[in-house]
């Protein structure tokens, strides 16, 4: 399942990246040394269509739809970034996506809301026992929620 559920939000995140996926297909095969085979498994397509990709290919070819094909290459190759911006990434999907505030995510983590603009602010500033208990209540916020309510909101 993607974390993006729109075509608005596809698009503003590879126009964001302003992104050549070819060119992200070959950087993430060089960085992670991983072969096409493994990464058309990460990705649900096939080896050949890694191989061949071309950024004209239709989402027949490719297998998956082809803005989830985009979003996932693009979030594939940002694996390794900065843990603080990842988790910042994913507080502000939170956010964005289900609503969320620093009140509601000081209930479910029980870490001060002070606590958790800071490390939005200024993660540098907030202790690594309150990033950790915050990135564990955030990533199982996400999982939950991407596989709950989302299919119950489409059903609607």
């Amino acid at each position: 399942m993607s974390i993006w559920h729109n075509e608005k939000e596809v698009n503003l995140v590879i126009d964001l990246y302003d992104v050549n996926i070819k060119q992200k297909l070959s950087d993430i095969k060089s960085k992670f040394k991983l072969t096409d085979t493994e990464i058309a498994g990460i990705l649900g397509t096939t080896e050949q269509n890694i191989k061949n990709y071309d950024d004209k290919q239709s989402q027949i070819d490719l297998g998956i739809s082809y803005n989830n094909f985009h979003c996932a290459v693009v979030a594939l190759s940002t694996i390794d970034a900065d843990i603080d911006y990842r988790l910042k990434a994913y507080i502000q999907e939170l956010f964005f996506r289900y609503k969320l505030n620093t009140d509601i995510l000081e209930k479910l983590s029980g870490i001060d809301k002070s606590e958790i603009q800071q490390l939005l602010n200024n993660p540098t500033a907030v202790t690594y026992e309150t990033k950790y208990k915050l990135s564990i209540t955030v990533t199982y916020l996400l999982l939950v929620l991407s596989e709950v309510v989302i299919p119950v909101i489409k059903e609607s």
